[in-house]
């Protein structure tokens, strides 16, 4: 048992039923609203250039490059923009890049795939971290940014 715990645990004997129930009653709700807030995703489409045949996305990648070696793995081509560093010490990076029109879906799945392949080698906080990323600039759910 680690010191939070034991600390956690010292706090609830003290506690009445009355206060013990109203924790259990509120850790509830935030498990639930945890589960019903939908996180955003790992990239933000980029609109607004008068691009005919391409999207083009920011995405949210590692200095390693994984979301690189899904699109080989899955044949997707795709043309690398500028990379952009939030922070260093996050371990992320911000990748600009066009894709296809017509391979728009089969990238979205890499994506999701990047999600996944992020949290099996070792990135746990990666969803959070986009999630905070995107909601700190301001972007929603249904948001594309606009290129002027």
């Amino acid at each position: 048992m680690d010191e939070r715990e034991t600390i956690l645990l010292k706090k609830i004997s003290r506690m009445t039923d009355v206060e013990f129930r109203a924790l259990i009653e509120r850790k509830k709700c935030e498990m639930e609203e945890k589960k019903n807030r939908k996180t955003l995703r790992n990239f933000i489409k980029l609109t607004g250039g008068g691009w005919p045949f391409c999207n083009h996305y920011m995405i949210v990648d590692v200095p390693e490059h994984y979301a690189d070696q899904i699109f080989i793995r899955h044949g997707l081509p795709v043309k690398f923009g500028e990379e952009y560093y939030r922070k260093p010490d996050t371990g992320y990076v911000m990748v600009m890049l066009k894709v296809r029109k017509n391979r728009e879906k089969d990238f979205l799945s890499s994506m999701e795939e990047l999600k996944r392949k992020m949290i099996l080698l070792g990135h746990t906080d990666y969803e959070e971290f986009c999630d905070n990323l995107w909601r700190g600039l301001g972007f929603k759910d249904e948001d594309v940014v606009a290129l002027s």
